[in-house]
């Protein structure tokens, strides 16, 4: 907080709490005197010495935002709030002024802003694959059925990936994660729980990849129960 001269040009400042002489960096000899604007980051800022000069008329009553410079040249944003001191006769003497630190608070909304836009980036992708699944099923079959499990299928696959990645942070997956995440229902269906065996690195890969990787073992897996060695092996076991 800081008292300010009414009676001067420029509202000198004429009293600095500790909390303000820490949170810019100055010392009470270098603020006293000094124009209340003059902490301002920039200074030619039409807009904020506009809002500024309303919050000291009092149009605002919730305080306005201004980007304030240190004295080390570090910037910060404060949310101001001004009130006039009256004499006796109800003149106008002084404004007291206080400043709430604001940077946690935007560190906040920047990284809110980054999450959101990561999300929308996410959904927006997962539409696109969710798009592509039901195209590739439509385009190579015509029975309900059969489009419903396929569809199922596919969605399952992608859904169990996301899970792999969530537990990741979405930085990178492994391959063999990967397969086994993708290949877990098959290799227990019909009682073939050792008819699939994975080994080898788990080489990462980013998330586009993992997707990519995860959707082809998947189709590979549903041809190779329907068509392949995993149907034979299914008709040897019945």
């Amino acid at each position: 907080m800081v008292l300010t001269d009414a009676t001067e040009p420029d509202n000198p400042i004429i009293f600095a709490n500790e909390s303000f002489l820490s949170l810019t960096g100055y010392d009470w000899e270098e603020v006293l005197g000094k124009s209340f604007n003059f902490l301002m980051a920039h200074g030619a800022d039409a807009e904020a010495l506009k809002r500024i000069k309303a919050e000291y008329e009092g149009s605002f009553s919730s305080g306005t935002e201004v980007l304030y410079r240190r004295k080390d040249g570090s910037e910060f944003w404060a949310a101001v709030f001004i009130s006039p001191v009256r004499d006796a006769g109800g003149d106008i003497v002084q404004y007291f002024a206080s400043l709430v630190d604001l940077t946690k608070h935007k560190e906040d909304e920047v990284r809110s802003r980054m999450l959101i836009d990561e999300l929308s980036h996410r959904v927006k992708k997962i539409l696109s694959t969710v798009q592509s699944i039901v195209w590739q099923t439509l385009r190579t079959t015509t029975d309900p059925m059969a489009i419903r499990q396929s569809i199922e299928s596919r969605l399952f696959a992608l859904s169990r990936l996301h899970d792999l990645l969530t537990r990741e942070k979405w930085e990178s997956a492994g391959l063999l994660d990967i397969a086994h995440d993708a290949l877990e229902p098959f290799g227990v269906s019909g009682g073939r729980a050792d008819s699939i065996v994975i080994t080898g690195d788990n080489i990462r890969f980013p998330p586009k990849a993992a997707l990519a990787l995860s959707i082809a073992f998947n189709e590979l897996a549903t041809n190779a129960v329907k068509y392949g060695a995993a149907a034979k092996a299914s008709l040897i076991a019945t």
